[in-house]
């Protein structure tokens, strides 16, 4: 029986089969064709230009790209994308260090959030929340937000989602100096 590759293997094995390299020309064929496309075909360009960590474009800033998904899902009236697009904007305006515009971005995700919504959607907002606790030194919201995640994942069934937030939870104790 082979041994299961180690995760930094996995990560060599995907850096070598250009799965960067692929996603990142999907993001600029996409970002080339928004100007042309109108409707639900832009929301979703929009939203593939949008970065996916550590993957962006140097052409669009990645808040740029995260609030031309939320202007075209707003646009659209789509609810859910709607809602995961705020999530990223939150993240990508977290990672700018521009916090209070990232918990308003996440505060209005909040808000059109709905119970009946797949908690795999919905662990998204709890994720991302995280993230921005997290960049703000805000550990308290990052544990707590951590917890919402992993219960959400695990209530998804998604196990890699799980085991990422519960590696959250220790650092967040390790922020809180537990």
């Amino acid at each position: 029986m082979e041994a299961r590759p180690s995760p930094l293997e996995v990560l060599k094995r995907r850096k070598r089969s250009g799965a960067a390299a692929t996603r990142r020309a999907r993001m600029r064929s996409a970002l080339a064709l928004l100007p042309q496309a109108s409707g639900t075909v832009r929301a979703r360009l929009a939203q593939c230009v949008v970065p996916y960590p550590p993957i962006a474009l140097t052409e669009i800033g990645r808040v740029a790209a995260a609030e031309g998904a939320v202007a075209a899902w707003r646009a659209e009236g789509d609810a859910q994308r709607l809602y995961d697009a705020l999530t990223s904007l939150g993240y990508e305006l977290g990672l700018a260090g521009r916090h209070a515009e990232a918990n308003a971005a996440l505060d209005e995700a909040r808000a059109i959030e709905q119970p009946r919504w797949p908690p795999r959607l919905r662990q998204q907002l709890a994720s991302r929340a995280g993230c921005v606790a997290g960049f703000a030194a805000d550990v308290v919201s990052y544990r707590r937000d951590a917890q919402r995640a992993l219960e959400l994942a695990q209530a998804a069934g998604d196990q890699r989602g799980a085991l990422r937030h519960r590696l959250s939870l220790v650092d967040a104790a390790l922020m809180a100096g537990d």
